[in-house]
């Protein structure tokens, strides 16, 4: 078993009085998972393909080389992104983000720990508040999604710390800014906020993990309080 594995129960462990543990908008097991089904059933498409044409009539041409190339070059694709998938879920590990709010009020400090399972240096993390705006368009039968990040806010930078088996590598304060768009989302737009923390990690797969956190007025977190308490 390797080191991210061994200290997976540490990094799981509850999150501080006070604190608030973020879900991960997809998480590295999760990504491993997607990116193995994804290429075994591509695979097989690819290997049912080559058999139809084997069984196939004698006159009819075979298919093109550059065709076959292609398929070659798109399978080798998607194996390497399924093993590094696999490299990142078993060597680096599932990044763990508590925060003392359940909800971030503009105007206020946001305060952000920041875990990582095992034991290895980290060269550099970067941890910031970011906004993303989803719209969705629609033209006659076609409907089209556009993401984009609007807005970065820089949380830390942090070159040269170790992950120590789930402990803490960095507590940090945000300001979020008091003109920061509230979270919102609808069929057709969405405003996102999330915690992005991405490492660099010498002899293991980088990392980049998004962590959802909403962001409300003081009046929308006190009437949600007053309505569950």
């Amino acid at each position: 078993m390797n080191t991210a594995q061994k200290s997976s129960k540490s990094a799981a462990a509850a999150p501080p009085d006070g604190f608030h543990r973020l879900a991960p908008k997809s998480s590295v097991r999760r990504g491993f998972l997607f990116a193995a089904i994804f290429t075994t059933c591509w695979i097989g498409f690819f290997v049912l393909m080559f058999i139809g044409w084997n069984n196939a009539d004698k006159g009819s041409a075979p298919p093109p080389l550059w065709f076959i190339a292609l398929f070659g070059v798109i399978t080798l694709g998607l194996i390497f992104w399924c093993i590094k998938s696999f490299l990142r879920w078993t060597m680096t590990g599932q990044t763990t983000v508590d925060v003392n709010t359940a909800s971030a009020i503009p105007g206020e400090t946001l305060e952000v720990l920041v875990s990582q399972p095992g034991q290895f240096a980290i060269d550099n993390c970067n941890v910031d508040l970011v906004c993303q705006e989803s719209a969705t368009y629609t033209a006659g039968t076609d409907t089209e999604t556009k993401t984009e990040i609007v807005r970065t806010i820089p949380v830390c930078e942090l070159t040269g710390v170790t992950a120590a088996n789930g402990q803490t590598i960095t507590r940090q304060g945000v300001l979020v800014p008091a003109d920061a768009m509230l979270s919102f989302n609808s069929s057709n737009n969405k405003i996102e906020w999330l915690i992005r923390v991405k490492m660099t990690i010498t002899r293991r797969p980088d990392s980049e993990q998004l962590f959802p956190i909403r962001v409300l007025s003081r009046q929308i977190v006190e009437t949600e309080a007053a309505n569950h308490g």
